[in-house]
């Protein structure tokens, strides 16, 4: 019996290793995996600032600057018969990571209420 013990005890460090490797490799995953989630959920929220700026915009105000994001709005007759313009509403900012994005809204306004 004493021999068996003795062949065995070696695997238990090697065992032990591994698992611990494994435990670290898991942990470095998931730490990397919850920044990245972080990331994404960042350009969503900006995403979504992005659209309340544009419609706001396309509701009243014209070009401005808020928190990091620029808005331009611009209007332009269709027909000089028709009381109609079409708008196009332009918001950009930055992303954490530093890359720039814009989105863009078209529509349409008569031209009463667009004054």
């Amino acid at each position: 019996m004493r021999g068996k013990n003795r062949n065995r005890s070696g695997y238990l460090l090697i065992e032990l290793m591994i698992a611990v490797a494994t435990i670290a490799t898991c942990s470095v995953m998931l730490a990397y995996l919850q920044v990245h989630i972080s990331m994404l959920h960042k350009e969503a929220e900006q995403y979504l600032r992005a659209v309340n700026y544009a419609h706001a915009a396309f509701e009243g105000s014209a070009e401005s600057s808020r928190d990091g994001f620029a808005v331009q709005k611009s209007m332009q007759k269709i027909k000089n018969d028709i009381p109609y313009n079409q708008v196009t509403v332009t918001v950009s900012w930055k992303t954490p990571r530093g890359i720039a994005k814009q989105i863009t809204v078209h529509g349409g306004a008569i031209e009463d209420e667009a004054q």
